[in-house]
């Protein structure tokens, strides 16, 4: 059970001011990394093609976009689909 009005991640995090426990349990990285290579590597968490993915940040780069936000989303996904 969660408490009222405070997101999973914040009362994970801050148990102790929220009256609970920490029960998350430890993970080993390198275990985990281990068994991503063995199942593919970064393959597996890649939502596009490499080369797709190369492409789309080289016309991202292209653009000159200071930095990529919630404001400006839209307006730099529209100028990147003619060029995609």
């Amino acid at each position: 059970m969660l408490p009222s009005g405070v997101s999973p991640n914040v009362a994970y995090a801050l148990h102790r001011e929220h009256g609970g426990e920490d029960c998350l349990q430890t993970v080993d990285m390198d275990v985990v990394r281990g068994l991503m290579e063995e199942l593919g590597g970064d393959e597996l968490i890649q939502f596009v093609p490499v080369e797709y993915a190369h492409h789309a940040q080289t016309v991202f780069d292209g653009l000159n976009i200071g930095s990529l936000g919630f404001q400006n989303v839209w307006l730099v996904f529209q100028a990147m689909l003619p060029l995609m």
